[in-house]
């Protein structure tokens, strides 16, 4: 569907706007439950998050998601975890990240049994909610998740350099800036030569931001650290020193 593709590849107000007349046309025969209804409305919560409209978009994709239910019932489907991991990613956007963890690792397990643990959008979605682990604190939980993650290859150069830019945000958090600083780096480097993309320029802000971070923080403890290096001449007090600023920045 070409206004489907807007939302990623062109206009994004106008992919709304096509989205929004397809959803109410449909709606206005009474045809109120298919699949291809479901997925134009989780398309648009998904244009409309891009847009920065993240109320709306938690209100579409949980209608997709009610419709994805009437139709399938419990029975776990691609669909419905697909429409969990969009409204994942939505409310982590507002900072719900309770709300977004619990909505992930739902993802996770739907998609798992959906279509497997190794399928391409399974990983997006696991590599999702480690991210989530990782800004809720609980920093050894995303780690292991993120090394299960990574026994097996990327299926993708897209899934790798998400995983990438995902796992940055955890060094960050662990501050272990000089890994982060490479991973971010390597990030940027896919999502700057896939810019056509409207999901490919938002990962690349954020990857500018949180590399950003993680230059300013070294930054700084390498200015700490020379201070405190400052009043002393011992050599081997200099090189404990020195061991420790490399600890500190990840380096």
């Amino acid at each position: 569907m070409a206004c489907r593709e807007l939302s990623d590849e062109g206009d994004l107000q106008l992919a709304i706007r096509e989205l929004s007349d397809f959803i109410a046309r449909t709606i206005a025969r009474g045809d109120r439950a298919n699949v291809y209804l479901a997925a134009s409305m989780t398309a648009l919560g998904n244009a409309q998050s891009a847009a920065g409209d993240k109320a709306s978009a938690i209100r579409s994709i949980r209608d997709a998601g009610d419709m994805v239910k009437s139709i399938n019932g419990d029975q776990p489907s691609r669909g419905s975890g697909l429409r969990d991991y969009s409204l994942g990613l939505a409310l982590a956007d507002l900072h719900e990240f309770d709300q977004a963890e619990a909505t992930l690792r739902e993802s996770v397990e739907v998609l798992s049994k959906a279509v497997g643990a190794d399928f391409s959008q399974t990983r997006f979605a696991r590599s999702a909610h480690a991210l989530i682990l990782a800004r809720l604190g609980r920093l050894e939980e995303a780690e292991t998740e993120f090394h299960a993650l990574n026994t097996n290859p990327a299926t993708s150069p897209r899934e790798a350099a998400t995983i990438k830019l995902r796992i940055g945000v955890l060094r960050n958090l662990q501050k272990r800036y000089g890994d982060a600083e490479l991973l971010l780096r390597d990030a940027m480097t896919f999502f700057t030569e896939d810019l056509q993309q409207n999901s490919s320029r938002l990962a690349l802000a954020a990857a500018s931001t949180l590399l950003g971070e993680a230059l300013v923080a070294q930054h700084r403890a390498i200015i700490s650290i020379y201070r405190t290096l400052q009043p002393y001449g011992s050599p081997e007090l200099t090189d404990a020193l020195e061991q420790r600023a490399r600890a500190t920045i990840g380096g």
